[in-house]
């Protein structure tokens, strides 16, 4: 990142190059090599030669009152690596001007020796990078801002003058560049979208907001964003519109309505390499969003053919692959964004979940559905359960949409994997899909959103399916989560699983490979429950001659109580336990609270009742301690009363070595908030003695119990 001062000077500069100097071919902040080291050049003046841009005067910008001899020394190796013949430093009030030569050898030059031919010359540009394409929508969007228009509006319109650009310029037409009234050239535009956007029936659809059927902006202002496009060439030598660039349809507003998240391009790239498409697929994206996934699967099939056959692959894949959405404005979002890119929009429709009829079957669906509850549960005819947010929604309508034998890749919330709440819909997917893979996510792979996710590749059963093994990853882990290349570690480590080059259950440190019928067992489908180092401690305590389940020893297991300000009145008597009271696996009562005894919804825990944390970081499990008679806990904490055949602080000891808590870890569900089900708790296993036995191993524990449960278990 530039510091600010620096960001100015480049800015100011460019005022100079172009308004007191006359250059108009001007970029800031350009990327290129030098060797594997990417650099970053301040400013870049081009001239034209037969319709080409070519680097001309390479400028090195610096924010310090005396210019150094490494500046000049970096400036000229920038110069020569970009065949720039002159080079200029600034400090931004003294400008020096070298003409290039050999390493060591470029002269100082006054500026009247520089050639100004070819470097005022008004030419159509081509855009160069993603970044020059959005550094060029958002000069847009700043004009867009001064209309004092919602987030929103801004994207809408400013799709709708790019999307009037490219029409443009594939018909060649440029008479909205060349009329001199200001009010009927934009008169002229306005009707050009309307016209053009005819020619598609799915932008007429009568669910879609008034507001997409024309541009909703002032004459002026139209103009202003049209000026900016004027100097582009939006379209390529391969009558490709802009397709290699990502367009940013999000802007600040990263997060779109129901639960959508935007899926990043690299995570969509991984997605088609996990699961790559064929040509001749039919393919469905039933939760498209803005598109972005669809463009990446057409980019993916249009790959595998030569340049010779590319346009008739193009053609023939348009009508394979199909998105539907059941957000109107995100529907209109998707089409609009394959419009501009140059695909077809005829496979798109929007989604209406109330009357929901497959009919069509696809090879392969690829689905990263909103996440979140439905606005009431909805049923299929053939399924006996309700399905209670759009991620089971839209996990059913894709196995019900796939061919047999088909294959689909999923990204679902990792509490759907585990929760409770969700098991008949679990159930049902086992009943009906074959477990190819499944990947967790980085907790932060979205904008703007901790939701942690996994990725499940699934096959639908036919006559003959039988469950194999599973390849699973974990990219939870603090090891990879800074790793850029993460996404190709377990590409390759998904490879070697395929081509069966690996021994044991374990391919790398993040990939690991499981019995699937183990799955088909399990409630939990979580890669982080199949850990093999987990499966092989789990393995040993199944083999304990005496053990015992925790809900077995439990008289009861519960939350806390959400307290209220107002339930703590003066005089109150009954400490109330949080999380933050617990140090060290202590309680320190210095900070504790009092509550009413009377306060409505409130349990009352004995002294020896177990503390669990139930969300947040790692505490030690703790007894309360005898200090008071009784006491509450806050909704944070789970409560664990035992009964008289185990004591709390052998139980608590357990949890606290690496056997108990590893089977916490293994069942802590990993939504936004990460947190344990008491469902699942009642099934951790413990070492189960005599009172006298518990007692002699409390009586010579060490520090975290590791040692003494380790020779017992082993």
């Amino acid at each position: 990142m530039l510091q600010e001062s620096e960001f100015n000077l480049i800015q100011s500069a460019i005022s100079y190059l172009r308004d007191d100097l006359g250059f108009t071919i001007i970029d800031s902040e350009i990327p290129f090599k030098m060797g594997q080291v990417t650099s970053r050049a301040d400013i870049v003046v081009y001239k034209t030669e037969n319709n080409l841009e070519i680097p001309y005067i390479l400028v090195e910008v610096k924010a310090s009152k005396e210019i150094g001899k490494y500046a000049w020394v970096q400036a000229e190796s920038y110069a020569k690596r970009l065949n720039a013949p002159y080079f200029a430093i600034t400090n931004g009030s003294k400008w020096s001007w070298f003409k290039t030569g050999k390493i060591g050898e470029s002269l100082e030059i006054d500026i009247d020796e520089i050639d100004f031919k070819g470097t005022n010359t008004e030419t159509k540009r081509t855009i160069k990078n993603t970044k020059h394409f959005s550094d060029i929508l958002n000069q847009m969007k700043d004009i867009l801002y001064n209309e004092k228009l919602k987030t929103d509006e801004i994207l809408y319109e400013l799709i709708k003058i790019l999307f009037v650009t490219i029409e443009c310029e594939k018909d060649q037409n440029e008479e909205f560049f060349l009329i001199d009234d200001n009010v009927y050239q934009s008169h002229k535009i306005k009707d050009f979208y309307q016209k053009t956007i005819k020619k598609h029936p799915n932008l007429l659809d009568h669910r879609l907001p008034e507001t997409f059927f024309q541009i909703n902006l002032n004459d002026m202002t139209i103009l202003k964003l049209i000026s900016i496009l004027s100097h582009y060439k939006l379209i390529d030598s391969n009558n490709n519109s802009v397709s290699s660039f990502h367009l940013p349809l999000n802007f600040e507003n990263k997060r779109r309505s129901r639960g959508n998240y935007n899926i990043p391009q690299e995570l969509s790239q991984f997605l088609l390499n996990f699961l790559s498409p064929n040509i001749d697929d039919s393919i469905l994206d039933p939760a498209s969003n803005t598109g972005t996934m669809l463009m990446e699967i057409n980019k993916k099939c249009v790959s595998f053919a030569s340049k010779r056959t590319q346009n008739i692959i193009r053609e023939k894949i348009s009508k394979n692959i199909n998105g539907m959405e059941i957000n109107p404005n995100l529907y209109w979002l998707t089409c609009m964004n394959l419009l501009i890119h140059g695909y077809d929009i005829n496979g798109i429709s929007i989604l209406d979940i109330e009357n929901v009829k497959p009919k069509h079957k696809y090879d392969k669906i690829y689905c990263f559905p909103p996440f979140g509850r439905l606005n009431s549960p909805h049923i299929f005819e053939d399924c006996h359960f309700k399905l209670r947010s759009f991620e089971e929604f839209f996990l059913v309508l894709s196995i019900k949409l796939l061919k047999k034998s088909g294959k689909m890749i999923i990204i679902l919330p990792n509490s759907f994997l585990m929760s409770h709440s969700a098991k008949k819909v679990r159930n049902y997917l086992k009943e009906k899909m074959i477990f190819l893979s499944i990947v967790s996510l980085p907790p932060n792979s979205f904008l703007n959103t901790s939701i942690q996710t996994s990725v499940l590749v699934l096959e639908k059963k036919d006559d003959f399916s039988q469950q194999g093994p599973v390849f699973m990853a974990n990219l939870n882990s603090k090891s990879i989560l800074n790793d850029e290349n993460s996404y190709d570690s377990i590409l390759k480590d998904y490879l070697i699983f395929q081509d069966g080059n690996f021994e044991g259950n374990k391919i790398s440190k993040h990939s690991f490979v499981v019995d699937g019928n183990l799955i088909l067992e399990n409630d939990i489908i979580s890669p982080l429950h199949y850990v093999p180092e987990y499966l092989e401690m789990k393995d040993q305590l199944n083999h304990l001659k005496k053990k015992i389940k925790l809900d077995n020893v439990a008289e009861k297991i519960a939350t806390g109580t959400r307290i209220k300000s107002k339930d703590n009145p003066s005089g109150s008597s009954i400490p109330l336990i949080k999380t933050k009271n617990i140090i060290d696996g202590k309680i320190i009562e210095k900070d504790l609270i009092f509550i009413n005894k009377d306060t409505p919804r409130i349990n009352l825990w004995p002294p020896g009742t177990l503390l669990i944390s139930r969300i947040g970081k790692k505490n030690k499990i703790i007894s309360l301690p005898s200090n008071f008679p009784e006491y509450a806990i806050d909704s944070n904490l789970i409560g664990v009363k035992l009964n008289d055949s185990i004591l709390p602080e052998y139980v608590a000891y357990f949890l606290n070595s690496k056997y108990g808590r590893m089977q916490l870890d293994s069942i802590k569900i990993n939504g936004i908030i990460p947190h344990l089900s008491i469902s699942h708790l009642k099934k951790v296993i413990i070492p189960f003695h005599p009172i006298e036995v518990q007692q002699k191993i409390l009586d010579q524990k060490d520090n975290n119990g590791n040692k003494i449960f380790s020779e017992e278990v082993e």
